[in-house]
C-alpha cells in the first residue's frame, strides 16, 4: 500500500445509465490473474467501494509515478525482495496497527516477508516454493538411490557419485537468487539488516 500521498480519493465518474457514481475507488497495480476475481468480491462485501485494476508492472513504472508524483496505484502488488527497498525510503503505507492477528493466517516465512524494522507494509499473496527435478535413469546409473537424500552430506555424496560418471546434480546458470537459496536451506544467514533497514552487512564466513 502507498504512501499517505497516494491516499484514497473518491472519483465521480458517468456510468452507462447516466447516474454518477459516488464510490470511493481505489486503484491496483497488479499482475495477478485472480485479482479481477478478488476485487469483486471486495466490491459486495464494501458497497461503497469500487476497485479499479490496472494490469501494470514493472518498478520502473512504479519509481516513475512516485518520481512524477501523479498516477500512482493505492495499491501495489510488489515482489517480496523489493518491498524493504520502498518501505525504507517511506513509500509505502505503514499498517501495523490496522493488521492485528492476521499474523495466524500466514506462514512465518510469507508473514516476515512483508516485515521492516518490526513494522508491517503489506499482506503477503502467495510464495514460490523451490523444488528439485532429477533423472532416475541417471541417478541409477550412479548408483544414487534419491529417496535416501534426506541430508546435506546425503546430497553432496550423491554428487560426488553423480560426477564419477560425468553429470552434475543440479545446473547452476549463475542465478543468484539460486546460490542464495543454497545458502539459506543449508541453515546459513548471509545478508542481515539493520532494524531500519537502511544498513545491509554480508557475511558469507562460515563458522
Amino acid at each position: 500500500m502507498l504512501a499517505a500521498a497516494c491516499a484514497l480519493v473518491a472519483t465521480i465518474a458517468l456510468a452507462a445509465c447516466g447516474q454518477r457514481d459516488t464510490r470511493t475507488e481505489i486503484v491496483v497495480w497488479s499482475w495477478e490473474p485472480s485479482m479481477s476475481t478478488l476485487a469483486r468480491d471486495f466490491e459486495k462485501a464494501n458497497p461503497d467501494i469500487r476497485i479499479t485494476i490496472k494490469n501494470t508492472s514493472g518498478y520502473e513504472n512504479l519509481n516513475s509515478a512516485i518520481q512524477d508524483g501523479y498516477g500512482l496505484p493505492d495499491v501495489a502488488q510488489l515482489e517480496y525482495f523489493a518491498l524493504p527497498q520502498y518501505a525504507v525510503s517511506s513509500q509505502l503505507l505503514d499498517i501495523t496497527d490496522r493488521v492485528d492477528g492476521y499474523d495466524s493466517v500466514y506462514t512465518p516465512g510469507t508473514w516476515a516477508s512483508v516485515h521492516l524494522g518490526g513494522r508491517v507494509y503489506g499482506l503477503p499473496m502467495d510464495s514460490g516454493p523451490m523444488a528439485f527435478f532429477y533423472n532416475e535413469d541417471v541417478f541409477r546409473q550412479a548408483g544414487v538411490d534419491a529417496t535416501k537424500i534426506t541430508t546435506w552430506d546425503d546430497y553432496y555424496q550423491a554428487a560426488k557419485k553423480l560426477k564419477q560418471i560425468g553429470v552434475y546434480i543440479a545446473a547452476d546458470s549463475g542465478d543468484a537468487s539460486f546460490y542464495d537459496a543454497m545458502i539459506w536451506l543449508a541453515g546459513g544467514r548471509p545478508f542481515h539488516t539493520s532494524n531500519d533497514g537502511k544498513t545491509v552487512t554480508i557475511d558469507l564466513a562460515d563458522d
